[in-house]
């Protein structure tokens, strides 16, 4: 080129191509990486919501029907959590351990959800038969604390 011509040459614009192909290239990756840590949060939310579930229903269930011990589902099948609408299934196991809180016998209940790919959550409580609460008062458990309060209208 001589020093009046104006525009850009083979080689400039080939140069601005090969950098918007990397620029480029990059977004994508990023594209990719979100989809696939969405889903995983989708996953883990899913299998939160099935161990909640399952945990809600023990403290539920009568405490003189609790059984220590080892339990779990057949594979749970959670529709949609992927593009595809492939279903995710989901293995849930819980425990119920015998315990006591002070002197105070209780049950701890755990609950653990596992998918594909080794990720597992694993949510517990203590549970203590409510007679025992009423007979004994609050006092009996040292990790319980009460305070007065009021209705705010």
């Amino acid at each position: 080129m001589t020093g009046n011509e104006k525009g850009f040459s083979l080689l400039e614009l080939v140069i601005a191509l090969l950098v918007l192909g990397v620029a480029a290239t990059g977004l994508f990756s990023l594209n990719s990486m979100s989809a696939v840590g969405n889903n995983r949060s989708q996953e883990r939310i899913t299998a939160t919501a099935l161990a909640v579930e399952k945990l809600e229903k023990l403290k539920e269930e009568s405490f003189a029907n609790l059984v220590a011990g080892s339990f779990s589902d057949p594979a749970v099948d959670a529709a949609g959590s992927s593009e595809d609408g492939s279903h995710t299934r989901y293995e849930r196991s819980w425990t119920a351990t015998p315990t006591t809180i002070g002197t105070t016998p209780a049950m701890t209940l755990t609950v653990t959800v596992g998918w594909p790919g080794g990720d597992t959550v694993t949510i517990s409580t203590q549970r203590v038969n409510p007679s025992l609460v009423t007979s004994l008062g609050v006092s009996a458990f040292p990790t319980v604390s009460t305070r007065g309060w009021r209705q705010v209208q």
